[in-house]
């Protein structure tokens, strides 16, 4: 039982066509969709204290870059989805005595049958150490949140940007987790 392994389960069954092709550089790119920042304050629920704390997190922007990029109504949050990273995931599992269902649930993640949580491969050598990315991350799309653009201007890391490629399958991913048909039907009005 080591984290070696639940990472490889991953790594073995992900279905990207282009897993080295994820990520790019960020240099001369505005705030907005796409990039990764590392140091972003985002709401952690604490199941023992029943309540929510503020933790530092790496993140991906989600608001597009015009959405953020005037001082205009609405515009002073941004969106983001912290990303966890893998070892982190798979060391969490194994100390709760999880570790077969993490081995088995990362599978599933990799091969995209699992519609809440999207996986991020590593990140390629050519860009060093990225911090957190080294083993790669999942992304649970139920903890998407806003955050204040200020964070972004003092104290939030650029870490880097999803290649254009990264970008469509996250945008799939969006579309399938939140715009499927509800299994149960709403109510008809006239």
């Amino acid at each position: 039982m080591s984290p070696e392994k639940i990472i490889e389960a991953g790594l073995e069954n992900f279905d990207a066509v282009a897993p080295g092709a994820y990520y790019g550089s960020a240099a001369g790119l505005s705030l907005g969709a796409g990039l990764i920042y590392a140091g972003i304050q985002v709401p952690f629920f604490d199941s023992a204290e029943r309540r929510f704390d503020i933790i530092e997190s790496l993140a991906l922007v989600i608001t597009n870059e015009c959405d953020v990029a005037n001082e205009r109504a609405f515009n002073d949050h941004v969106l983001v989805c912290p990303i966890i990273p893998l070892r982190q995931y798979a060391e969490s599992a194994i100390a709760s005595n999880e570790y077969d269902h993490a081995f088995n649930l990362i599978k599933e993640i990799a091969l995209n049958r699992v519609n809440r949580v999207f996986f991020l491969p590593p990140a390629p050598k050519l860009l060093g150490e990225l911090e957190g990315l080294t083993d790669g991350g999942l992304m649970n799309l139920n903890m998407i949140t806003a955050t204040h653009v200020d964070l972004f201007k003092h104290g939030a890391r650029l870490i880097c940007a999803f290649s254009a490629y990264a970008q469509s399958r996250f945008d799939r991913k969006l579309e399938q987790h939140l715009l499927r048909p509800k299994t149960e039907s709403l109510p008809q009005t006239r």
